[in-house]
């Protein structure tokens, strides 16, 4: 059930929504963190990350199927909220504290660059230096990081006509073998 609403949706998901979606097909009432516990089970558990906003303190559910795409979109989704108009605006200050933390909590090397590259194009090279990034290697990684976006996109653009390639042929192949049996019957 979270796997669906996850995989429909955009591969990411409020982690409260997704309890209460849980919790209402049983009587009794869970914690959410034994719902956490329960998704991130080593056995039973689904392929998720659980990821706790620094400033919000939002938790996200976010599907860790190894696609790069869904980091990046992920990432879009949690630096847009993040720099949203919010009356506690001067909160959401990051430091370096944070972004070590943030950086450290990437599954992947490919991950980490994207953050880095986000918060270089955010900020300004003396502040990203006080985040603790190095903004030239950081700005480096952001033509890298659009090129493999869009290989990705381009990988699943071209998935999809081969998929339907196949279909046409598939249905292509049923049609002739009904036209066949039409003529010997």
């Amino acid at each position: 059930m979270i796997m669906e609403t996850v995989l429909h949706g955009s591969q990411f998901s409020l982690l409260f929504k997704e309890f209460h979606i849980y919790s209402s097909f049983f009587e009794t009432y869970k914690d959410e963190e034994a719902f956490r516990d329960i998704l991130l089970h080593p056995e039973t558990g689904l392929n998720v990350v659980i990821v706790t906003h620094p400033v919000t303190l939002k938790r996200f559910v976010v599907l860790n199927n190894n696609c790069l795409c869904d980091v990046s979109m992920f990432l879009k989704h949690f630096t847009q909220e993040f720099l949203s108009g919010d009356e506690n605006a001067d909160q959401m200050r990051l430091d370096q504290e944070t972004v070590s933390a943030l950086v450290k909590s990437m599954d992947t090397e490919y991950a980490r660059s994207i953050l880095k590259a986000i918060i270089a194009l955010l900020h300004t090279r003396s502040e990203t230096v006080n985040l603790g990034i190095d903004p030239v290697l950081a700005r480096r990684n952001i033509e890298e990081v659009i090129e493999v976006a869009e290989e990705c996109r381009m990988s699943i653009v071209a998935g999809e006509d081969i998929v339907n390639v196949r279909l046409k042929d598939c249905l292509k192949r049923i049609d002739t073998e009904i036209e066949e049996k039409k003529t010997f019957s």
